[in-house]
């Protein structure tokens, strides 16, 4: 009976034992991988201000402040700002970035929206009179494919 007992109690461990393993061997399994995005930036013209920069992964909401994916700032270094942008999941992207010299933290544009500070888009993208389309930003974040380069212009 002491014998029963035991075994019993010894099984009823083991079995909690590999089933805490088992749930956290699945957990890792299916956890998906996640990259980092090295971004160069040319043709900075100065060290003062921020580079604000924003990340989008749909093409419906693409350089509208609501459709970010992601944004931030990075200190602007001249003539060339590097900056990684990390925790991203494999997948298509685009990216908007402008060169925020007096660090107010607007896109700041003159009359008819003409730019006042330089701006650039993944894969030098430019459209007319406006921002170019999700198709010809959009760029494969892969593990082998993980470094963009674009040129700041007005």
């Amino acid at each position: 009976m002491l014998i029963d007992r035991t075994l019993t109690i010894l099984f009823l461990r083991l079995a909690t034992i590999y089933g805490i393993i088992c749930i956290f061997s699945f957990s890792i399994l299916t956890e998906e991988k996640r990259f980092s995005l090295i971004v160069e930036v040319a043709a900075v013209k100065g060290s003062s201000g921020y580079l604000q920069y924003a990340l989008y992964d749909q093409a419906s909401s693409f350089a509208t402040r609501q459709g970010q994916l992601l944004s931030g700032r990075v200190p602007a270094v001249f003539p060339v700002t590097q900056f990684r942008i990390r925790g991203l999941r494999s997948g298509t992207y685009a990216l908007a970035i402008f060169h925020d010299a007096n660090s107010n933290s607007e896109f700041d544009q003159g009359f008819l929206g003409i730019p006042l500070e330089d701006y650039g888009f993944s894969n030098d993208a430019m459209g007319l009179f406006k921002a170019p389309n999700f198709s010809d930003a959009k760029f494969n974040l892969r593990q082998h494919k993980n470094k963009i380069k674009l040129t700041l212009k007005r």
